[in-house]
């Protein structure tokens, strides 16, 4: 496909997308949070890991790309497209975008200098572009932003989510307990006690640390002789202070 005929094909599905938050007459024929929630999920599972500030309903997460986000909207959810009218301004860029995959899109709506996004949907956006990029920095960013934020169970999820992607996993711990204090029986409750669970695990550094020396004396006695092991290196916890 030439460049111009994918541009077109972007234009049309951005075109697509606004269609359904469009206005006929001045009246609103679907309401911006019945359009958001549905493009939150596919296949009743959450696109965006981390909470938003809208209340969304809950559904475990799934990774998605943009490319096949784009499929499914354009091939099994059309009732989102079904509507007519006006062409009028989308309402909400950022989080349309963020909803849609499209991390660098969302982001630039997010960081225009009048922007009035909450911290708990900036941070969510620079937490999904560190996923797909594997960038610690966004990690950092995201951190840093719910860093003055009053701790919302949005705020609280959030922070010990980036806490264990930074492997900060007794910080994460804290987290998720702190979480837990504030909501104990919603559906997202439940998956933060899954995720408590497993940032309690000891990390593999600190076991390997905690067992070398037990190894290689058994694996030195089974091959009948004793040789000095080289010195190994653990990976040191990743952390925003060496950014």
């Amino acid at each position: 496909m030439t460049n111009r005929g994918t541009g077109l094909l972007a234009v049309g599905f951005g075109v697509a997308v606004a269609g359904a938050l469009l206005t006929r007459g001045g009246h609103s024929e679907r309401s911006l949070q019945a359009v958001l929630s549905d493009l939150a999920r596919v296949s009743d599972s959450r696109i965006v890991e981390p909470r938003l500030s809208l209340p969304l309903p809950y559904a475990p997460f799934h990774a998605i790309s943009a490319e096949a986000r784009r499929e499914s909207l354009l091939h099994h959810e059309a009732q989102l497209f079904g509507e007519t009218g006006s062409l009028a301004l989308v309402q909400e860029p950022a989080l349309t975008n963020l909803l849609l995959g499209e991390w660098e899109k969302a982001l630039h709506e997010m960081e225009r200098p009048k922007s009035k996004t909450s911290p708990v949907d900036l941070a969510a956006a620079y937490y999904m572009r560190g996923v797909t990029t594997d960038a610690l920095l966004d990690f950092c960013r995201a951190l840093d932003v719910l860093r003055d934020a009053p701790d919302s169970p949005e705020v609280l999820f959030n922070r010990a989510l980036i806490l264990e992607q930074l492997s900060d996993f007794e910080a994460a711990s804290v987290a998720w307990g702190q979480y837990l204090a504030k909501d104990a029986s919603s559906p997202w409750a439940s998956e933060a006690r899954m995720h408590l669970a497993r940032a309690s695990q000891p990390p593999v550094a600190s076991t390997w640390l905690r067992d070398k020396a037990a190894l290689f004396e058994a694996a030195a006695f089974a091959m009948g002789k004793w040789s000095r092991p080289a010195s190994r290196r653990v990976r040191p916890t990743r952390s925003c202070l060496a950014i």
